[in-house]
């Protein structure tokens, strides 16, 4: 109710649902660190409120010095605003390029044909019902083994879709499955609601990992309740570009 005030659009909001809370939550809980002022640069926020009650020691003194990317423009016994300058810089991602998907062998756990996930056409839709009590999975077995960089799950306009815990597993004989990625929360596309509502997309990095089994997994357990069903339009698979 508080927003009420002041019809600021929020980061962190909410009204009958928080379809995000739990990614923001914890993206923002390490606040003022480099991947949080890089979210909320990127997102174009301008200004920060710190309650002084919730804070930590350490965090409560930014109302008093601020820091390198952060200016203090109001501050009294309970409350203080930040306006946020900038974001130290991301790091250099190693040079990579797209896995060609058209000869690899596609399956899921349940749902629809795959083949909607790799047509290159982001009207197509793979969609599936969240159970909670079973987990999901989305395969792509390879030709030939790649030394894998990165998978880029692309959401078209479907914000609610995004997997808000997931796994990535590999094998060496798509038999007997490791866990690359293990993500209780998984990001949410908030980037692509600025940049471009009708494709949005998560980013999914993955260690060093020279494979031609992988699996996206849909974990059991969830229990957020507005996560109904989970879908993609077009899923990307990058390798190294390095020899």
């Amino acid at each position: 109710m508080g927003s009420t005030v002041h019809w600021k659009r929020l980061v962190n909001g909410y009204s009958g649902f928080s379809p995000a809370g739990a990614y923001t939550h914890t993206a923002l809980v390490t606040f003022p660190d480099a991947e949080s002022l890089r979210l909320l640069s990127d997102l174009g926020v301008r200004y920060a409120i710190l309650h002084l009650a919730r804070l930590p020691p350490a965090m409560r003194a930014l109302c008093t010095t601020g820091d390198a990317h952060l200016v203090v423009r109001y501050a009294n016994a309970d409350t203080c605003v930040l306006e946020i300058l900038g974001a130290p810089p991301r790091p250099a991602r190693p040079s990579d390029r797209p896995v060609p998907l058209g000869a690899a062998r596609l399956t899921t756990s349940s749902g629809p044909d795959p083949h909607a996930l790799v047509d290159r056409d982001l009207a197509t839709h793979w969609v599936v019902p969240v159970r909670r009590s079973v987990a999901d999975y989305v395969q792509i077995d390879l030709q030939n083994p790649r030394r894998l960089t990165r998978l880029v799950v692309r959401l078209g306009p479907h914000f609610g879709e995004y997997l808000r815990s997931l796994q990535v597993e590999a094998s060496a004989d798509g038999q007997e499955w490791t866990t690359i990625v293990d993500r209780p929360i998984g990001e949410a596309p908030l980037l692509g609601l600025v940049r471009d509502p009708e494709d949005l997309r998560v980013e999914i990095a993955l260690p060093p990992t020279t494979t031609a089994h992988l699996r996206l997994v849909r974990p059991a357990g969830d229990t957020d309740p507005d996560w109904l069903a989970w879908g993609i339009h077009e899923l990307e698979l990058y390798e190294s570009a390095s020899p």
